[in-house]
C-alpha cells in the first residue's frame, strides 16, 4: 500500500506543479506584450516595399539592382554591371572580336 500512496502523492505534486508553472507563464505573457499589440492583439504591419529586380553581370557574374549598375547598350539589349571595371573589360573584350 506504500506504492500506491507514493504514487498518488507523486502525480498530486506533478499536477499541482504544472498548474503553478501555467499560471506564471500567463502572467509573464501579460506582462511582456510584444510592441504594437492592443489588448493582446498583434496589429498588421505595413505593407513590405517590392523586390528589386536584379541582373546579373555578364564579366564577372554578380547580380546587381539596376539603380546601381553601369549600363551599356548592347545589339539592342541594355547589360548591367556591377563597376566601371567590368563594364570596360566587357568594351574591351567586344572590340578585340568584332576585330579580329
Amino acid at each position: 500500500m506504500k506504492y500506491v500512496e507514493r504514487f498518488f502523492r507523486y502525480v498530486f505534486w506533478v499536477v499541482v506543479t504544472a498548474a503553478v508553472a501555467w499560471v506564471v507563464k500567463k502572467a509573464f505573457q501579460r506582462a511582456v506584450r510584444p510592441s504594437g499589440t492592443v489588448s493582446g492583439r498583434v496589429e498588421p504591419r505595413a505593407p513590405m516595399a517590392k523586390a528589386k529586380e536584379l541582373f546579373r553581370d555578364p564579366v564577372c557574374g554578380t547580380y546587381v539592382a539596376e539603380d546601381v549598375a553601369y549600363s551599356l547598350m548592347q545589339g539592342g539589349e541594355n547589360l548591367h554591371f556591377c563597376s566601371r571595371d567590368c563594364r570596360e573589360h566587357f568594351r574591351a573584350g567586344c572590340r578585340l572580336a568584332a576585330g579580329a
